[in-house]
């Protein structure tokens, strides 16, 4: 790789920023370490930004994106962690960001999701990684889905993740398609998902979770084929519930691997997760 110059009055990171299957161009911005705004040269996406963003690292000129998990439980619902220190266990654990999804339903959705808004906000003010408040929507009638989506969203959550049909649970059917319909972020472990829900969710550009969760990984491999002949959009998540569910950089890649991933699908499959992540405003 050629040298990079600069002609600017701070520090400045490069990165290489991804497009397609491939890098297509190389962008900077300086270390911003208290209000300093500066404007991103050669961003392939437009406005201010008010803190670093996540892009492709340089590391040894190979490039990086470093773990980012968006399904994540604390003890607001069934995780065993405070929600602060999830975030800090990710964080020396190597992630660039984690969602924080706690199970609602219409019982806990109004109480759950402010307090996820509040921890991540503070918790953005002072430490590197990203914290995103989300919502998983958990066994619910699939009719009455659409509407807890809308709620969860209007209530702060950056990250709606649909409790998908895993074969482990007895969820209702039709859930897949109506978390798909209503617009969710994320449909989560979705069990023995139809060919024509993935390609719903392709069109409707909602993306397909693949679990290291042990309970609801068992269709993992089945999830896998079809949205990769069908290209939809896929994304590894872990549903963690305690500490030792989070995983590094390099689980990230074994695990995907075992599944018959290739290395340009891990690639793409990963960039999933950082494209969704770059476009939240916190």
């Amino acid at each position: 790789m050629a040298a990079l110059t600069f002609s600017m009055s701070m520090p400045v990171t490069p990165f290489l920023i991804g497009s397609g299957n491939g890098i297509n161009a190389i962008s900077c911005y300086p270390l911003l370490t208290g209000r300093g705004v500066k404007q991103i040269k050669g961003k392939p996406y437009g406005g201010r930004l008010r803190r670093p963003v996540i892009l492709f690292h340089i590391v040894r000129g190979v490039k990086q994106i470093n773990m980012i998990d968006l399904h994540t439980h604390s003890l607001l619902s069934d995780g065993v962690l405070l929600p602060s220190e999830l975030v800090r266990r990710a964080e020396v654990k190597g992630y660039e960001a984690i969602a924080i999804t706690d199970h609602v339903d219409f019982s806990n959705i109004d109480f759950v999701i402010p307090r996820i808004v509040r921890t991540c906000r503070i918790s953005n003010k002072y430490r590197k990684i990203k914290a995103i408040p989300g919502a998983e929507i958990t066994h619910v009638p699939p009719e009455s889905i659409n509407e807890l989506v809308k709620f969860a969203r209007r209530k702060g959550a950056k990250i709606v993740v649909g409790h998908g049909e895993t074969i482990s649970e007895p969820v209702s059917p039709g859930t897949n398609r109506a978390f798909i319909n209503a617009g969710a972020d994320i449909l989560a472990h979705p069990g023995k998902i139809s060919v024509e829900d993935i390609k719903l969710a392709k069109s409707k550009k909602v993306l397909l979770e693949i679990t290291t969760k042990k309970n609801h990984s068992k269709t993992n491999r089945r999830l896998v084929k079809l949205a990769l002949k069908h290209k939809a959009p896929l994304v590894l998540n872990t549903d963690t519930h305690a500490p030792e569910d989070l995983i590094d950089n390099n689980k990230r890649k074994k695990f995907l691997a075992s599944l018959g991933v290739q290395s340009d699908d891990i690639n793409k499959i990963i960039r999933n997760s950082y494209n969704i992540v770059i476009n939240i405003k916190l």
